[in-house]
């Protein structure tokens, strides 16, 4: 993660974090929506995704 966005987050550079990117598709192009670090002190984490037809 690195010591400058380390201290941003109070956490320490080699803590393990999970980076979720999301992304949407404007003019078939991809279109940068968030990223989230989620700190492995979060504890128990669930993923689901929903699938729209």
């Amino acid at each position: 993660m690195g010591p400058s966005r380390a201290k941003l987050l109070d956490l320490r550079a080699p803590d393990p974090v999970l980076v979720l990117t999301q992304y949407v598709r404007h003019a078939n192009r991809p279109f940068y929506l968030a990223k989230c670090l989620i700190a492995a002190r979060a504890g128990h984490l669930s993923v689901m995704r929903s699938i729209q037809s």
